[in-house]
């Protein structure tokens, strides 16, 4: 997931027109019922990309990020695009779609590199909710009551500005086996065959 991150910023740099910096990236793999409390606000307002995840692992992944964060994400770009004198209202959450297609991409051909896995995304879809209520619509998807998370957090330094964006794979419990064969058997080799 470093990696990937590191590939996130330099196809940010590159989208948005700044230097984008990556800051940090915390993951963590936990029980869903605690992905709320480390995203935010359980309440809080969210902007979602979501995308089926289908190949050797099944599921859902999810873009997320904050009110706050995705207005900066949008002014970035409309200020990239247009330049500040044509500056628009910021509603435009196309630009959000397509980070989250980039974000996804990006994160799916590190787990390729790095496990071997051949997973893909469908096109994305927005919403705009509750922290909350978009969990609760990825469990109603999943169709499962207690699916295991895989939660990304990354922050980006652009424009002397941090933004923090939080990436979750969200596995159907028929594939969770492969995603963790698949880590193990990498993590072995990375070890010369030797696991601790």
């Amino acid at each position: 997931m470093s990696i990937g991150g590191g590939h996130v910023a330099g196809a940010l740099t590159q989208l948005l027109g700044y230097e984008v910096d990556m800051k940090v990236t915390k993951l963590h793999i936990a029980p869903f019922a605690g992905v709320a409390a480390a995203i935010g606000n359980p309440s809080g307002p969210v902007a979602g990309v979501r995308m089926e995840m289908v190949g050797d692992v099944k599921g859902y992944l999810y873009f997320i990020v904050t009110d706050e964060n995705k207005k900066l994400l949008i002014e970035l770009v409309e200020k990239s695009l247009l330049g500040a004198a044509h500056h628009t209202s910021g509603k435009d959450l196309s630009v959000l779609m397509e980070i989250g297609n980039i974000v996804a991409g990006v994160h799916l051909v590190s787990l390729h590199d790095f496990c071997g896995l051949n997973i893909y995304h469908s096109v994305p879809v927005m919403a705009i909710d509750m922290i909350q209520a978009l969990l609760d619509e990825a469990i109603v998807i999943a169709g499962r009551k207690k699916p295991l998370v895989v939660l990304v957090q990354e922050e980006f330094i652009i424009v002397r500005k941090n933004i923090r964006t939080f990436f979750l794979l969200i596995p159907f419990a028929e594939h969770l086996q492969t995603l963790a064969d698949s880590i193990g058997a990498a993590r072995k080799k990375m070890h010369g065959g030797k696991t601790d």
